[in-house]
Parts: structure tokens; C-alpha cells; sequence
């Protein structure tokens, strides 16, 4: 995960738990996602949700319509200029194919949302932890003659002192 994928899943971490955890969020979620037709099995992620045969479909709207919103609303924070676009697209594939699966599986049936909830919280710890791919990495641990760099420098400063002490 690069550092921009990684900063895009942190929003979009934030926004979900945000949505799911405030009903009012969640409804106008729901309605901007399926409008009137929530009854509708499009609205469900149904091939993206593992298990989702054990989903109420109240809950897979729920789910699906708060991914789609936290999306947006990353997308919208973001995108902010023209150039950004194919980074934007690439972290939201990255967002999608990876995370939403992730987020929604081994949860509990009896309270699905609060349990996809306490998920979102153990994946963003996670998240926040991991080194991006892009990271620049430490020169002394991609240095393998770091030792001799040091030998070298005490090397000199012997010698210079070396050569005020003994000059005539």
C-alpha cells in the first residue's frame, strides 16, 4: 500500500465508522445510495459481501450504502485536482478489492453493523501501523558499509590529531 492508498483508506475508515455509528448519516446514506428503490437486490453488494446469504438485507443496505457514501466522501477530499485522478481511481480499486470483504466478514449476525463497527476500529489500528510500499527507508539500514563509514571518520580524526601532535 503506497502512502496516498494509505492516507485515502484512513478517510474512508473514518467516514464508514462516522456513517454507521449516526443514524441520520446512515439514512440519507441509504437514500443517496438507492433513492427509493432500497427493496432492490443491486443495493445489497451481494457478490462483494462474503456470506452474504447470512445478511439481513436491512443490513446489507446499511453496509453497502455506508461504503459507497465513505467512498464518496473520500473521493471528494482527494480529487482535488485533474492530475490526482489516476492515484484517486487506483486507491479507490485498492479501497474496494480489498477492504470491503475484509470489512465485512466473520461478523456477528446478531448485531451486524456494531460488529462491522468494532472491525473498522481493529482494521484502522492496522492500517495506521503499516509502513507504505513508497515509504522512504532509513539510509542506515540501506547503507551495508555503515561501519566502515564510521571506521573511516575515526581514521581521519586520528590522523589529523596524529599529525598536530607529532608535527615539528
Amino acid at each position: 500500500m503506497t502512502q496516498f492508498e494509505k492516507e485515502y483508506v484512513l478517510v474512508c475508515l473514518d467516514s464508514f465508522m462516522e456513517i454507521l455509528s449516526d443514524s441520520e448519516q446512515l439514512d440519507l446514506a441509504i437514500t443517496d445510495f438507492a433513492g427509493q428503490q432500497s427493496e432492490q437486490s443491486r443495493y445489497y453488494s451481494n457478490s462483494s459481501i462474503p456470506d452474504s446469504d447470512l445478511w439481513t438485507d436491512t443490513d446489507k443496505l446499511k453496509f453497502s450504502a455506508a461504503f459507497f457514501e465513505a467512498t464518496a466522501r473520500a473521493n471528494c477530499r482527494f480529487l482535488t485536482a485533474p492530475e490526482l485522478s489516476m492515484q484517486v481511481t487506483l486507491a479507490q480499486r485498492f479501497w474496494q478489492d480489498h477492504y470491503k470483504p475484509l470489512l465485512s466478514s466473520n461478523t456477528s449476525a446478531e448485531d451486524r453493523i456494531t460488529a462491522v463497527i468494532q472491525k473498522c476500529n481493529v482494521i484502522k489500528a492496522e492500517v495506521s501501523r503499516e509502513v507504505p510500499s513508497d515509504a522512504p527507508q532509513n539510509f542506515v539500514q540501506e547503507n551495508h558499509y555503515t561501519f566502515f563509514t564510521a571506521l573511516t571518520a575515526i581514521g581521519v580524526v586520528t590522523a589529523i590529531g596524529a599529525s598536530i601532535i607529532f608535527k615539528p
